[in-house]
């Protein structure tokens, strides 16, 4: 058995009588043992707060992969957004007798950019590996960044 230290401290009268109260209900438990298991408690987490600590670090990384997965949605729709401006601009209207080998001439070509879009998802191609890494990822929207030695005054 581990030798006890004597402790003289001054409580507030309302949690006196809440330890006295219990004290009454609870045969067997005296105010040291409750103030020992407090300050117990305080010196080394409980159980259900490592759990919420683990549940914190869990929720911090899916909210940075969530923001990852905005991030590659922006992309994706400046992409789109860009690439139909272009073709907009770029593209002229038809004479009506040269649609039907223009439309026939489309179909073909999206066969065979369906093809090659199968076959770089199939590779593991992305375009966001085309992307460079720091327009892609911003250091500060996904990790807490400190500098070690360096203080603002």
């Amino acid at each position: 058995m581990s030798r006890s230290v004597k402790f003289s401290i001054r409580l507030p009268e309302e949690i006196n009588t809440q330890l006295e109260a219990i004290c009454r209900k609870r045969r067997g438990v005296t105010k040291t043992a409750i103030v020992e298991a407090a300050v117990k408690d305080f010196l080394s987490p409980s159980d259900s707060d490592k759990k919420e600590a683990l549940i914190g670090r869990h929720l911090s990384r899916i909210e940075r992969r969530l923001k990852a997965v905005e991030r590659g949605n922006e992309i994706l729709g400046e992409a789109l957004g860009l690439f139909v401006r272009v073709w907009l601009t770029n593209t002229l209207e038809l004479p009506e007798e040269q649609k039907e080998v223009a439309e026939r001439a489309g179909g073909r070509r999206y066969s065979s950019f369906v093809k090659v879009l199968g076959e770089r998802l199939q590779a593991g191609n992305c375009l966001f590996d085309e992307i460079p890494r720091e327009v892609l990822i911003k250091a500060d929207e996904f990790f807490d960044v400190e500098e070690e030695g360096t203080e603002e005054d």
